[in-house]
């Protein structure tokens, strides 16, 4: 069983709604962001301010939920039965559904629409889609670097590099060095060909946890 966060306006009027994927695996309730920038302010804001109703998934073995993380296997079937669940609610508007993730969150959205029919759109901005390939470019490949905001703050992205393809390895399956079986499954390359919902990938050319060569596939 896993549950989620629903944000909605209250005035008996169907509405267009997101299903909205957080990125990481640490849950909707860890927040790394400044204030005001994290996953349940902006399910708030969209609502009130918007007019679009927001449903926040969480993932399994995170926020209360059962099972085990999976890292964009099981989570995608979750966020498939979420949606049959939202279109059987008086305030969604059955056809107009979206999903809308970032990495971690857009490999799942890119996995759960083509399980979803009939969606106006699915988002994935800077998303894994090989995961072997993206496990062995931290392992030989990845780089920390600075980044100057338009404030003029310098921000240093250093998470990455062989701990971090050790974790992802534990999460998929228990040991550093899984099956290409392991890898594929969560992919969701060999998938979006089957796709017939309206797909748009961003990539993030700077990106340093996802590489931008994980988008241009």
């Amino acid at each position: 069983i896993v549950g989620g966060l629903l944000c909605y306006t209250d005035d008996g009027q169907p509405r267009s709604t997101i299903l909205h994927l957080h990125s990481g695996i640490g849950g909707v309730f860890v927040n790394p962001n400044p204030p005001g920038t994290d996953i349940v302010t902006d399910c708030y804001s969209w609502a009130a301010n918007h007019g679009s109703n927001v449903f926040v998934p969480f993932y399994r073995g995170v926020d209360g939920g059962q099972g085990q993380p999976e890292l964009c296997l099981g989570e995608a079937d979750d966020v498939a039965n979420a949606a049959i669940l939202l279109r059987g609610l008086d305030v969604v508007d059955p056809n107009r559904l979206a999903v809308i993730g970032a990495s971690l969150g857009g490999c799942v959205a890119l996995k759960a629409g083509v399980q979803i029919p009939k969606l106006r759109a699915v988002l994935a901005i800077a998303p894994p889609t090989d995961w072997a390939a993206m496990i062995q470019f931290h392992r030989t490949q990845f780089a920390p670097a600075t980044e100057t905001r338009c404030d003029g703050s310098v921000v240093s992205w250093t998470a990455g590099g062989p701990a971090f393809a050790d974790m992802l390895d534990n999460l998929i399956c228990r040991h550093p060095g899984c099956s290409r079986e392991a890898y594929e499954a969560r992919s969701p390359i060999p998938l979006v060909y089957q796709s017939t919902n309206p797909t748009l990938v961003v990539a993030a050319s700077a990106d340093t946890l996802v590489p931008v060569a994980q988008q241009l596939l």
